[in-house]
């Protein structure tokens, strides 16, 4: 190109190649238009006219990256081309570069295009050849391409995959689906589709196989994926079985399940690496004199676990806690899942607690489970408890009682993880009512106690590492004659932070947590935390104790960290008006052996 001066006009109105027929050409329009890498000119300013619909940031990438170091020459061709591109992949066959306008002065240079964007092609005929467990109007319901009338590639890829994802909701894994033909009109504002289907066939489970089991029984890991010989292949089953075997807590790995066909036979490859089921939890607190008159102590927990016993799934744990100075807890529990191979659970337990010198309480309890689903459970409750009052206290007021109820429990598991969720829910709604028949000197009392409880909890991703958890929880006792022994406990590492353990006693209690964690690891993460709560403590004839009313608000930092020994957690807490130095600290240790 020669004889330039101050101004170049280029001027190209061929309209793009015709395409041809074939996969090749489909690939072509759908190819997305690679990211420019060009050497950024300073002085350089390009402009685009024309253009309404088409991407302009593209255009105008592509016009950079085609100009060289010669504001001279501009290959009008691979432009030509480049455009084709782009324009293909939105639905415009018309679209041509008309003219381009390169303008310089002094060390500024800049660069018009000027393009003809024409009509988006509309949809004339959509074929599906060889569906037959799908029917046609079942296929084109599914096409949003269809449904719009107008040609986009990237519209039709989407209609593709939600066709793929059909099949195999239907029981299709193996399903493909290939275009053979986009064919456009002369005029090139219509185009004609054609797709082919292979279905493949329907996969039925014949077989599954386990590996890595070293320990645990092979139908144990069978039964708790929710997989049986038979059904039909399911996606929303099997993107579901890795988080019900890791929920079990027996495994360190569990693989993504794997679908073969062997010999004519559909399998599904269940893969696990064995984990620690037993677990020791060892929590030791340090609770500081509230006066100089006093001197601080030691709490602690010891919470043994046998989760897997013998590889059947079985359970059973014991826990000793003193939670105070002159208190302590016993508690046995013992479970057997899958009761006659049905999703039923039995469980029962014994609960003990020695409160100072006042009295023991004694708990016998029973529970039967019905897991309605992968996340649901619903429970049939019965307790059997007793009050002893002690003797060594001539005016106690406590009296020795005996209550026997039975209550329901709703439970709702949605987390992804036990230890570390990143998202889901924990819900547990628990009620119980019964008799309780305290024994006076003046006869028998009888009285009807109710029980309510409510846990909620909460996980979310946020971003990066971090994840937000927030709860909520409460708890109530209704009834007349109501005791000390009735009452729930406020206060610890547990329930309400930065304060004593079990420092507060009421008939209602609730309370609330926020937690910012920072995800260090599979079972590792540091956290700020804020807690509020509220406890009714009613008012007591016999103690001459009116009804009071406490909120309590409590805040601090944490970390639960992955040890060689185990989960250790470690926090510092405040509550309502604490200084740095009143603050209260908790460590925990949870070592699986």
């Amino acid at each position: 190109m020669t004889g330039i001066s101050t101004d170049m006009v280029l001027h190209r109105k061929t309209p793009w190649p015709h395409p041809t027929a074939g996969l090749a050409v489909l690939l072509a329009l759908l190819a997305a238009v690679p990211s420019p890498i060009f050497c950024q000119q300073p002085s350089l300013t390009v402009e685009v006219r024309g253009v309404e619909q088409l991407p302009r940031d593209k255009i105008v990438d592509a016009l950079r990256n085609h100009y060289r170091s010669d504001p001279r020459y501009l290959d009008t061709a691979a432009i030509q081309s480049s455009l084709a591109t782009i324009a293909a992949t939105e639905g415009f066959f018309q679209s041509r570069i008309d003219s381009i306008h390169t303008r310089w002065k002094d060390s500024a240079t800049t660069v018009t295009a000027f393009v003809h964007e024409g009509r988006r092609a509309v949809v004339r005929k959509f074929l599906i050849a060889n569906n037959k467990a799908l029917s046609d109007s079942v296929l084109l319901d599914l096409a949003d391409v269809v449904r719009d009338g107008m040609f986009s590639p990237a519209v039709l890829e989407s209609d593709i995959e939600r066709i793929i994802k059909r099949y195999e909701r239907e029981g299709y894994p193996f399903a493909s689906v290939a275009v053979t033909g986009i064919r456009l009109n002369a005029a090139r504002d219509s185009v004609d589709i054609t797709l082919d289907v292979n279905e493949g066939s329907l996969f039925r489970v014949d077989e599954i196989t386990v590996v890595g089991n070293t320990n645990t029984d092979r139908d144990v890991i069978i039964r708790e994926s929710r997989i049986r010989k038979g059904e039909v292949y399911n996606p929303k089953k099997m993107l579901n079985i890795r988080r019900l075997l890791t929920r079990l807590r027996f495994f360190e790995t569990v693989a993504e399940p794997q679908l073969y066909v062997k010999d004519g036979r559909n399998g599904i490859l269940l893969s696990v690496t064995e984990g620690s089921t037993n677990t020791f939890d060892g929590i030791l607190g340090y609770q500081p004199p509230r006066s100089s008159r006093e001197t601080g102590y030691f709490t602690g927990l010891v919470n043994v676990a046998f989760r897997n016993l013998f590889g059947t799934g079985r359970s059973l744990s014991a826990r000793w806690e003193r939670p105070s100075r002159s208190s302590q807890e016993i508690e046995l529990n013992y479970l057997e899942p899958w009761i006659f191979d049905l999703p039923l659970n039995i469980g029962g337990g014994f609960y003990q607690r020695q409160q100072d010198s006042t009295y023991i309480t004694q708990s016998f309890h029973a529970k039967v489970s019905y897991l309605v689903s992968d996340n649901v459970s619903v429970s049939a409750l019965l307790n059997s408890d007793a009050v002893i009052p002690s003797t060594e206290w001539k005016d106690n007021p406590l009296l020795s009682s005996s209550t026997l109820s039975g209550g329901l429990e709703l439970v709702i598991d949605t987390r992804d993880d036990v230890y570390n969720p990143h998202h889901g829910i924990m819900f547990i709604n628990r009620y119980s009512g019964g008799n309780k028949y305290l024994a006076s000197d003046s006869g028998d009392v009888k009285s009807f106690i109710q029980r309510i409880t409510l846990d909620v909890g909460y996980y979310q991703s946020l971003f990066g590492r971090f994840v937000g958890a927030i709860a909520f929880h409460g708890r109530q006792v209704r009834g007349s004659h109501l005791d000390v022994s009735d009452f729930f406990r406020l206060g610890g590492a547990n329930t309400l932070r930065g304060y004593r353990e079990e420092q507060f006693l009421g008939s209602t209690a609730a309370w609330t947590s926020g937690e910012l964690r920072y995800d260090l690891g599979r079972r590792s993460y540091i956290f700020g935390f804020i807690d509020y709560g509220y406890i009714l403590q009613p008012a007591d004839a016999v103690l001459g104790t009116s009804e009071t009313n406490l909120y309590l608000p409590g805040y601090g930092l944490g970390i639960h960290l992955e040890t060689g020994l185990g989960v250790m957690g470690v926090s510092y807490a405040l509550g309502k008006g604490d200084s740095l130095t009143d603050g209260k600290i908790h460590f925990g240790l949870i070592n699986e052996f």
